[in-house]
Formats: structure tokens, sequence, C-alpha cells
């Protein structure tokens, strides 16, 4: 895999609409600024991601603040 977020984004995998567990989920401070964070989907409306502030954590895919920077998920 590429190191940043925005190389996995633009040059590796297929778009999905649909997420299932395993898809990388992109996220940007805008929606046309290119991605600078990256979760996995684990199932359930859920994702896991590293923080700088609180480590390895799990979270809802509605997450008021990942929401809104969600720009698209990868499957490879």
């Amino acid at each position: 895999m590429p190191r940043t977020a925005a190389d996995m984004f633009y040059n590796r995998g297929y778009r999905v609409g649909s997420l299932q567990p395993g898809d990388l989920m992109f996220f940007a401070p805008t929606k046309a600024s290119r991605p600078t964070h990256v979760a996995m989907y684990i199932g359930a409306g859920k994702m896991i991601m590293a923080s700088s502030s609180k480590g390895i954590m799990i979270t809802y895919t509605s997450n008021t603040y990942w929401k809104p920077k969600y720009i698209g998920a990868k499957r490879k």
C-alpha cells in the first residue's frame, strides 16, 4: 500500500458505494480537498482508525466529527 491517504485513494482499489467490512474509508477537511485520513470499515456501522490524540479507536461511521469529512471508500 502507498504511504499517504491521498495515494491510497487515487491510485489503489475500486470505489464502492455500499460499505463492506475491510473497505478503506477516506476523509478530507473538505469535499474538494485530497484525503488526509483513512479508516477501515468493520461492519455494523463502525470503523477502526488510528487517532493522534486517542490512539487506535473504534467509532461509528455516523460520528458527527467524521461523517461530514467522508469523501468515499475503496476496496481492493
